[in-house]
């Protein structure tokens, strides 16, 4: 913005509030653009968390089964050993 001249008329002042409008109208624009960037990452965060959630609930279920594997084998080994003593 200019410095403010000696001999300020209605014109340098309507000039100046165009200038300020027009600034401020990209100032507006940008500010839709930032916000719309914002919700597409807003959505993608959302959209990875479920996968990280949902990736998270089957490596459990993985976990569970193998620990069930662990237990059943455990029984089996002690009743092979229990036939094996007799």
């Amino acid at each position: 913005m200019n410095d403010v001249p000696d001999n300020v008329d209605l014109q340098w002042i309507a000039r100046t509030l165009v200038a300020i409008r027009d600034e401020q109208g990209a100032m507006r624009a940008e500010l839709r653009a930032l916000k719309q960037d914002v919700r597409s990452i807003r959505e993608d965060l959302d959209v990875l968390t479920m996968r990280v959630i949902r990736i998270d609930g089957q490596l459990q279920a993985l976990r569970d089964d193998v620990q069930r594997l662990f237990e059943m084998h455990g029984d089996l080994r002690r009743r092979v050993e229990a036939i094996e003593q007799k």
